[in-house]
């Protein structure tokens, strides 16, 4: 259990992001999808070469473009990073960079006809110093690699599709992953809805929304025909159906955080601004709730806070459990004579956190 604060700008979400590409092994897929939530797929730009690269720069510090090895993305164990035995392919990291391309054709032979073939490919140029005969820059690339595997994707020919997966769901990804943001649609709760129900994961959906309304009995997602027939969660609460939207948004935050939850079993739940919508008075039970069901159904939870309600009943929460089953920690600037260096976190053991929540004591 993982709940990280800090100001605006130090990069609490993109840290979220990052952990769901390395969980997604760099998907290109969902990348997109990162890039549309953020604004960043220009998809309406002619030239599709200088489209994708604008896109995929976003990603990088100062959205700058350089391509060799230094200038790199990389997300992966901090011992790599820090000691890496081989600067390309760190075991268990996400690599993600921009290459020059050049085209290669070399000569194959078809061992049963002893016949031969001529096969073009194209490779990275790994420095500007490259002395390969008549080599001749053509395309412009962006290379995605995993623990030493992956591959180059033309920028000019990349295939983006525009009907691209907002609110993870399961897929072919390794590893289950699910992303709650500020705010999701109907229409991609109920799609993750469908997962689980008729499932005795349904019940834990309810417990968790009488957590403000004791009555409800049920839930279910229903066609709603004044808008497009998008689905809509509805609750039954003593013999009535009513819309999940008409009780506020503490009832719909529940349901989003806690639906995702029981979809991320053995993977990792992702929550961008935890008590979004939450009155103080429910938040420890809530807390306590995810304890329970990430124990239950292993998985890992990294959520993000501005709140000092949701870090109170965290660390509530918390001391009451294992301590080793949570940590808090804040992303902060560093700076030194006026020049900002980077963004570390700053953490803080249970009993750390205990203290500065009981004195009143700044951690955000």
């Amino acid at each position: 259990m993982n709940l990280i604060a800090g100001k605006n700008n130090t990069g609490k979400t993109s840290l979220l992001e990052a952990i769901s590409m390395y969980a997604y092994r760099g998907s290109l897929h969902w990348i997109d999808s990162l890039l549309k939530k953020r604004g960043e797929f220009y998809s309406a730009l002619e030239n599709s070469s200088d489209n994708n690269q604008k896109s995929y720069a976003s990603l990088f510090p100062n959205r700058e473009i350089k391509f060799f090895e230094d200038d790199r993305l990389l997300i992966g164990p901090l011992e790599n990073i820090e000691n890496p035995t081989n600067k390309l392919f760190l075991h268990n990291a996400l690599n993600i960079r921009f290459v020059k391309l050049y085209q290669v054709e070399s000569v194959l032979k078809d061992e049963s006809t002893n016949e031969t073939f001529k096969r073009t490919f194209w490779k990275p140029l790994e420095n500007e110093d490259d002395d390969t005969k008549e080599v001749q820059i053509l395309r412009k690339g962006l290379k995605i690699m995993f623990d030493r595997k992956g591959g180059d994707y033309q920028l000019d020919e990349l295939d983006r599709k525009n009907d691209l997966v907002f609110f993870i769901k399961k897929s072919n990804s390794p590893t289950n992953v699910q992303f709650v943001r500020t705010v999701n649609t109907d229409e991609e709760i109920a799609q993750v809805w469908d997962h689980i129900a008729s499932t005795d994961k349904e019940k834990y959906l309810v417990e968790a929304l009488k957590l403000i309304e004791k009555d409800v009995e049920s839930l279910d997602f229903v066609k709603d025909e004044s808008s497009n027939n998008e689905r809509k969660a509805v609750v039954r609460i003593r013999q009535s159906r009513i819309p999940l939207k008409s009780m506020g948004d503490g009832m719909n935050r529940i349901l989003t955080i806690i639906l995702a939850l029981v979809n991320a079993e053995g993977g990792y739940l992702l929550v961008d601004e935890f008590e979004n919508g939450l009155h103080y008075s429910v938040q420890e039970d809530l807390w306590k709730m995810v304890f329970h069901l990430a124990k239950r159904l292993d998985v890992q939870v990294f959520a993000t806070t501005h709140s000092n309600d949701c870090i109170r009943a965290f660390e509530n929460v918390l001391n009451e459990a294992n301590q080793s089953e949570g940590l808090y920690f804040r992303l902060e600037k560093f700076e030194l004579q006026g020049k900002e260096l980077s963004i570390k976190p700053v953490f803080y053991a249970p009993s750390e956190l205990e203290v500065a929540v009981d004195q009143h004591i700044e951690t955000r």
